[in-house]
């Protein structure tokens, strides 16, 4: 009988720490993650930070299945970037606050009149996100809560700068066989360019170097900041392949350099001097010409 009750009493204990054990496993799990947002849910993007000067933001919105700048709708929206940014605030997992103190907000950076990021996605809600802790990582706050979790995010992706939700690739070509600035052509026959002045071939030879470099910008050309002042324009050429020219417009304005394409009317971006100049050059192809030697041609024929 005394065996029987030690068994009972063994069976019971053991009961009794698997059960320990299971809660203490499970207890992570069992706490439910206070943002709750699906990515399909979110339809609108809105960020905006604060400054001493003033407050820079920038707002993107679903339209079908694709995303555009709602100030801008004409630019093309880099829509791989959007997804993946995303995806990031649908993953963010915030069970264990750092803190439940709305006097607390403040010191984490993410009070509602002093935060360094604030996100509104329209009916998902909004998120403030404050300092970075650690690399991809930020303290946040749901708009509506006091808690202050930390996750996983990366703050880099998060920008209030136009650019940087823009195509990278907006401005430049794939390939360029062809530029054309009134009667002049410069046109690339298998892996050599020739210059034509009003149909004709000109017999002077072309620094290739030179040329090659000027290309090269243009076929990696990389959006800049964006403008949409009034610049008056000092330099415009064409390029693309045999079948479809797009126009480049340059300007200048004091220290800063801009340029435009065709199909992106209204909108200037900006260069670096470098870009500027090779951009230039291919506004005047005759710069490119070199010109023959005299000299070298009479110490050719004295020396037949």
């Amino acid at each position: 009988m005394k065996v029987i009750m030690w068994l009972g009493i063994g069976l019971l204990l053991q009961s009794g720490v698997a059960a320990l054990l299971w809660l203490n496993d499970g207890s992570d799990s069992a706490v439910t993650s206070a943002w709750q947002v699906q990515q399909n849910d979110i339809t609108r993007l809105a960020l905006s930070t604060q400054s001493e000067e003033a407050e820079q933001s920038v707002a993107l919105i679903k339209s079908g299945d694709n995303w555009t700048l709602e100030s801008h709708p004409e630019l093309a929206v880099d829509q791989s970037k959007v997804q993946r940014v995303l995806a990031q605030l649908s993953r963010l997992s915030m069970r264990f606050p750092e803190t439940t103190s709305q006097a607390s907000h403040t010191r984490f950076k993410v009070a509602q009149d002093d935060y360094a990021l604030k996100l509104d996605l329209g009916d998902a809600g909004q998120l403030y996100v404050g300092n970075t802790p650690a690399f991809k990582q930020v303290y946040v706050r749901p708009g509506k809560n006091d808690e202050v979790y930390r996750v996983e995010l990366n703050r880099y992706d998060l920008s209030t700068e136009i650019d940087s939700w823009l195509e990278a690739d907006l401005l430049s070509l794939d390939e360029v066989s062809q530029i054309r600035v009134g009667d002049l052509q410069l046109i690339k026959r298998e892996e050599s360019w020739t210059l034509r002045k009003a149909g004709e071939e000109l017999s002077d030879s072309l620094d290739t170097d030179s040329l090659k470099a000027a290309l090269r910008t243009l076929e990696n050309l990389r959006v800049g900041a964006v403008s949409q002042a009034s610049l008056e324009v000092v330099a415009r050429f064409e390029a693309g392949d045999n079948d479809i020219l797009s126009r480049y417009e340059l300007a200048r304005e004091d220290d800063q350099y801009w340029v435009r394409k065709a199909g992106i009317e209204g909108y200037w971006f900006k260069l670096s001097q470098s870009e500027f100049a090779a951009l230039q050059s291919l506004s005047d192809p005759e710069q490119l010409l070199v010109a023959d030697n005299p000299q070298q041609g009479a110490l050719e024929q004295t020396s037949d």
